[in-house]
């Protein structure tokens, strides 16, 4: 039987040659020469309150679910809002890829931290099923905040891009952070006041989006 043993019969394999790639000169800048960027270093900040804010919702959904003492809301039915949240962010990053090429960035940034700050203050304020629902919501609202505020934080950095990334990625430590300041607030006045502290976040993010950009 003839042919090529790998690929079948009558395949072709085609080589392509790849670009050589070269230093830029980036491997003399140093991570402290970004913190003259003034919109990296809010962006990076933005980083960090955008991942905290959302990992302290997910991590106390269940947790402020059942506080609410609601008639056979049982902590796996509680755990549905969880995946409610999840999905709505799925469905935003989809939409976020078809609005981010007929919305100017900063100002989609800005909306997403309004209606996420709004969202969490109803929540604060309202009980049952519409304050579940309303914290829930914010999945569709951080969705694309990432990519956004990651965008906007490079922008410009020539030589120091790699750099500035550098100090985005471990921005990502607001993840760890937050949450347990939410934990302690609970824990000593009440969880419904702990979500003061994703409220604070999604402002200062409406503040990037406004300013810091």
């Amino acid at each position: 039987m003839s042919g090529d043993p790998v690929f079948g019969t009558g395949t072709t394999l085609v080589i392509y040659p790849l670009p050589t790639l070269t230093e830029t000169g980036e491997s003399s800048v140093r991570l402290k020469d970004i913190f003259g960027f003034r919109h990296t270093v809010l962006g990076a900040l933005g980083v960090f309150c955008y991942l905290g804010a959302e990992v302290g919702i997910v991590s106390f959904l269940i947790r402020y679910a059942k506080s609410e003492q609601l008639p056979g809301l049982s902590e796996q039915k509680a755990a549905l809002f969880i995946t409610l949240f999840m999905a709505l962010v799925l469905l935003g990053r989809l939409a976020g890829a078809w609005l981010l090429q007929r919305v100017n960035s900063a100002r989609l940034l800005t909306l997403c931290a309004a209606g996420a700050g709004l969202l969490v203050s109803i929540a604060m304020l309202t009980t049952g099923y519409v304050s579940l629902y309303a914290l829930s919501c914010v999945g569709l609202f951080t969705s694309v905040m990432y990519p956004i505020l990651f965008t906007l934080s490079i922008h410009q950095l020539g030589a120091y891009t790699k750099t500035g990334s550098s100090l985005l990625i471990m921005s990502i430590v607001g993840g760890a952070l937050i949450p347990p300041i939410m934990g302690l607030i609970s824990d000593t006045l009440s969880i419904r006041l702990a979500f003061t502290v994703p409220v604070l976040c999604y402002s200062y993010i409406l503040y990037y989006g406004l300013r810091g950009t």
